[in-house]
């Protein structure tokens, strides 16, 4: 069923008419018969021929030393199984004086092509196939034009160069490549596509050369070469959150939390970090409010590498924040939020003396009257802008300083006061009284 040409050396009574003066094989046959006048040679005669002349690519000849030769044609044998050529063969020769030929006796020879096995037949798409690491992968079509002229059933086999046939296991896979038809119930004798699947461990990369064969039941096809080439690609950080919710008050300076986020990796936590190819990476931890934030407020909340979160308190950080890692090959995690919660703390109300003495007449009506000391406080701040609401009062105590033995009722005829909206000191002094009293004077707030 191919282009082979066979060929084969006819028996030795087909020779002339003649004396038999015996043969040796090999020997050329103007040797065996001391031809002397003339040409000689064999005439070869299809008498029978079923296959309408299919059965050749090149017809019978039997060369003057008695070589039968033909080239039977591709698939010959293709609709005439059992099928005979007969072909006639005699020799001449002119060996008498007068020149005239002798001829042999005719001798028939069958010619009959057996069937053999057609092998299956592809093409590749590509000798290199490149897929990243830890990924699943199905290739259609990597192998086509996939015939078997017999109509027999086509697997494909996958071996090492060298190696055993139908390797199916490999460090570099976690599930090896497996050739199979994209539509099963296509018939064999028509091209045909093939699929690759196949997945690569996670954490591994390489190369793996094999060759690849497309088989029938009897035989192989010759082997083709085909590289998986396995690439290493950077897997994202990870990280855990110990607790997604953070409390502090504001009246702390700093706050910090040690291993805030743990289970910290630069790759894969499993099976464990310290197995992962990208322990060398460094990392670092992005924290982004998810809030709007005013412009120009510096809000310093940071964890650091080995998870430890820092704050800086201020008022404006309540909210929820979102965190996330990244490595030093633009690796990013999944991010996570946690809320940030600071409690509010009343911070107390302030004004400023703005003298720390204050001078009043003695009173000599007979009716005491009350005196004003203008703006004796100034600078009266509630605390900061959440806290503007609130109401504030002033408290006054006093102590009379020198030997002087005088008691409330006898220097005042009504409490001294400090107006919040002005800042004004009132004294209501009695009749007749002088002397140097020390006030102390504090603002409060119902902010609690």
């Amino acid at each position: 069923t191919s282009e082979n040409r066979y060929s084969f050396v006819i028996a030795t009574d087909l020779r002339p008419a003649y004396p038999d003066v015996g043969s040796q094989p090999g020997v050329a046959i103007d040797q065996l018969w001391n031809v002397s006048v003339g040409p000689y040679s064999f005439e070869t005669t299809i008498v029978h021929d079923p296959t309408e002349g299919a059965l050749f690519s090149s017809p019978p000849n039997v060369s003057a030393d008695g070589v039968l030769s033909f080239g039977v044609a591709a698939d010959a044998n293709t609709g005439h199984e059992g099928d005979s050529v007969v072909l006639s063969i005699v020799f001449r020769d002119g060996s008498n004086a007068t020149g005239d030929l002798n001829v042999s006796v005719t001798h028939e020879v069958n010619i009959t092509v057996h069937p053999v096995n057609d092998r299956p037949t592809f093409d590749l798409v590509s000798e290199n196939i490149t897929i990243q690491e830890s990924q699943q992968e199905s290739l259609e079509a990597f192998a086509t034009n996939v015939i078997d002229k017999d109509g027999d059933n086509v697997t494909f086999a996958l071996r090492v160069p060298g190696g055993v046939s139908n390797y199916t296991s490999d460090p570099l896979f976690s599930i090896f490549p497996t050739i199979e038809p994209e539509d099963p119930e296509a018939p064999t004798t028509t091209a045909r596509n093939f699929s690759v699947a196949f997945e690569p461990l996670r954490f591994n990369s390489g190369e793996l050369l094999l060759e690849v064969f497309a088989c029938d039941p009897f035989e192989c096809s010759p082997a083709r070469l085909v590289r998986f080439i396995v690439v290493a690609v950077n897997d994202p950080p990870v990280f855990t959150l110990a607790n997604t919710t953070v409390e502090t008050c504001e009246s702390d300076p700093q706050y910090l939390q040690v291993a805030f986020a743990v289970d910290i990796c630069p790759g894969p936590l499993e099976p464990n970090c310290t197995a992962s190819l990208e322990t060398t990476q460094n990392v670092t931890f992005d924290l982004t409010p998810q809030y709007q934030v005013a412009a120009g407020v510096d809000l310093n909340v940071t964890v650091s590498p080995a998870g430890d979160l820092t704050i800086d308190i201020l008022p404006e950080l309540d909210g929820i924040w979102q965190v996330e890692l990244r490595d030093s090959q633009q690796g990013v995690s999944n991010a996570t939020n946690f809320t940030l919660t600071v409690q509010s703390w009343n911070r107390p109300p302030r004004f400023t003396l703005l003298n720390t003495t204050a001078y009043v007449d003695e009173a000599t009506d007979a009716d005491s009257e009350t005196q004003n000391v203008t703006a004796f406080v100034t600078a009266i701040d509630a605390g900061r802008a959440e806290e503007a609401s609130q109401s504030l009062t002033f408290t006054v105590s006093y102590s009379v300083l020198g030997d002087n033995p005088a008691t409330f009722s006898d220097i005042f005829a009504a409490d001294p006061q400090v107006d919040v909206a002005t800042g004004n000191l009132m004294v209501t002094l009695n009749r007749y009284w002088f002397g140097t009293v020390h006030f102390e004077i504090a603002l409060h707030d119902d902010g609690g």
